[in-house]
């Protein structure tokens, strides 16, 4: 039933520099951990008084498609995001855990034991191994953040002692690539001088004697001046090319170069180095089009892609649109077209063309979104490829759905998780936030705690939450809520056999990726949809008055960490705030 942007690529320079807020807000999910959430495996309290992480975590994804046959459960890595502690994790471990065994040096439940390392090359290999995997713990984020920071510290010394008694070359590189990766997190994290430190080791694998470590070396200096580039230092964008197509001849097949130097390209073009962004973009295809890794081949394809886009010059134009200067819309409509009247329409242009359309729907473009969803559906529905062309106008047809519901009521139905029927009546005169999600979307979960707050604030004032549960087995989400308990109604379809992304609700909503959230205002009819972060503070101001009290940090990755910015505030300095991390 659902076709979706399940194979949409997650950086900034995925659709254009503007865009990447759709990139951010509605990526796929990550397949880190399978497994419907437990008690065992929440990440979080939805009665505490923080949302959860402060920072942002910009590679991360924060919603999940919907797709019958690739939606799979998921939780996320722990973040790694510059400018907050990594806290995306258990705020302790469960006494009775079943533990992996643990290697000699560590104790039982994993916690390394700094007193002595071994000089066996293939024992200290195995702790890297356990390492990478080990979870930081303590009862609260600073007792994790310090253990993680721990974790990594002792990483660079098991990674050093291996390189002082490696008698193989692939030895070597397994102690060089877990060094690097350990100073790279911690300066992601913002631990003091880590970064010189890293840049002065990196310098000094240029005079390895192994091929593979200096490549490593010019790898992780080459990412260092991609963040210097981004974060405005003087950087010469002729020798970031340089080094970027050397890298590339060099590294073809290598997914860790294929990433580094597409979000290069990224950045350069949110910076506005349009041509050197082209040209990065041209290298990048070329390079690993014919690669050996189907998908990485397949990604190395949407390259030209993208290029496509900045030549239409979709970004600049999205962004007149965003700043409401006059005359703006038909130039986006215009390059639009412009895109869709070539031969070669193919998933590419439709997933840039999609984020494009959710965008508009995202700043309240309703109007404008619709005419762009109407485009696709016509471009696509006769295109060739017949699941091509079913996924297209399954797409604008979702997306039409959704424009519809601006100013029109939306009734809700369904029964309770405990099975109590539900009145939709009994919430007339009130503002409703609907809220679609599961238990497999991890998105959806980091959401709750934010949601939690802001409704404590205006509960009193007339705002309600009413939750749309989307797991295919009602169990399962019954065992969520009596772990986690929310203080707002969770309905699930009262047809036994239309559960899951068979409600009912999902098709009349338009709903193809969670979190899905409309906002009902006190007539009964749809007010704004995507109302997360700083958006459903905005639209309970405008129509229930500011609250009392400090409102909650917006979720982050989501927007910038001032929660009182406007929207259009917010999209202004999208591209400050979304510059996509390095690993």
């Amino acid at each position: 039933m659902f076709q979706t942007l399940r194979r949409m690529t997650l950086s900034v320079g995925n659709l254009t520099a503007l865009a990447a807020l759709v990139a951010t807000l509605l990526a796929g999910c990550a397949d880190t951990e399978t497994g419907p959430v437990t008690a065992e495996r929440s990440r979080y309290e939805v009665a505490e008084d923080s949302p959860g992480e402060s920072g942002r975590e910009p590679s991360a994804p924060f919603s999940t498609p919907l797709d019958d046959d690739d939606a799979e459960p998921s939780l996320p890595d722990l973040p790694t995001g510059r400018d907050a502690p990594p806290t995306d994790v258990p705020t302790e471990l469960p006494a009775d855990a079943d533990y992996p065994p643990s290697p000699p040096g560590f104790d039982q439940v994993g916690q390394p034991d700094f007193t002595e390392l071994p000089d066996d090359p293939d024992e200290l290999i195995e702790r890297i191994h356990f390492l990478h995997a080990l979870q930081p713990r303590g009862q609260t984020e600073q007792d994790q953040y310090e253990d993680y920071l721990r974790i990594q510290r002792f990483r660079v010394e098991v990674a050093e002692k291996l390189l002082s008694v490696a008698t193989e070359s692939e030895q070597r590189v397994a102690a060089v690539q877990t060094k690097l990766d350990a100073m790279r997190t911690m300066t992601l994290v913002g631990v003091p001088g880590m970064e010189q430190q890293l840049s002065d080791y990196s310098e000094s694998l240029l005079e390895d004697a192994d091929e593979e470590s200096v490549f490593l070396g010019r790898l992780m200096l080459f990412g260092l001046a991609i963040d210097e580039l981004a974060e405005g230092a003087d950087v010469a964008v002729e020798d970031v090319l340089e080094d970027l197509e050397g890298l590339a001849a060099d590294g073809q097949d290598n997914p860790g170069v294929f990433m580094v130097i597409r979000q290069a390209a990224g950045i350069l073009q949110a910076l506005g180095e349009r041509e050197a962004a082209l040209q990065a973009y041209q290298t990048i295809g070329e390079s690993f089009e014919d690669s050996e890794d189907p998908q990485m081949a397949a990604e190395a394809r949407t390259m030209f892609e993208r290029i496509r886009i900045i030549e239409v010059g979709l970004d600049e134009r999205l962004r007149d649109v965003l700043m409401n200067r006059p005359d703006s819309e038909e130039p986006v409509l215009a390059a639009i077209t412009e895109l869709l009247a070539d031969a070669d329409i193919n998933l590419g242009i439709l997933s840039e063309l999609a984020q494009a359309a959710q965008f508009l729907e995202m700043s309240d473009r309703y109007p404008l979104a619709g005419q762009v969803w109407e485009r696709i559906e016509a471009a696509y529905r006769d295109h060739p490829d017949e699941e091509l062309a079913e996924q297209a106008v399954q797409q604008a047809q979702n997306g039409l759905t959704r424009i519809e519901l601006i100013g029109n009521p939306l009734t809700v139905d369904g029964v309770t998780v405990a099975g109590e029927p539900f009145d939709w009546a009994d919430y007339e005169g009130q503002v409703v936030l609907i809220d679609f999600w599961a238990t497999w979307s991890e998105p959806c979960l980091r959401e709750m705690p934010y949601i939690a707050q802001v409704y404590r604030q205006y509960q009193d004032r007339g705002f309600e939450v009413v939750g749309i549960n989307l797991d295919d087995d009602p169990e399962t989400v019954r065992r969520f809520l009596d772990f986690q308990p929310l203080p707002w109604p969770t309905l699930i379809s009262a047809d036994e056999t239309a559960q899951g992304l068979e409600n009912p609700l999902v098709a009349r909503a338009g709903v193809d990726s969670l979190p899905f959230m409309v906002l009902v205002g006190t007539d009964g009819n749809v007010a704004a949809l995507h109302v997360r972060g700083p958006r459903l503070q905005e639209k309970l101001a405008e129509k229930l008055g500011e609250p009392a009290g400090v409102l909650p940090e917006p979720v982050p990755g989501m927007s910038p960490q001032n929660g009182e910015e406007s929207t259009d505030e917010l999209l202004d300095g999208l591209l400050e705030e979304l510059q996509p991390e390095l690993p």
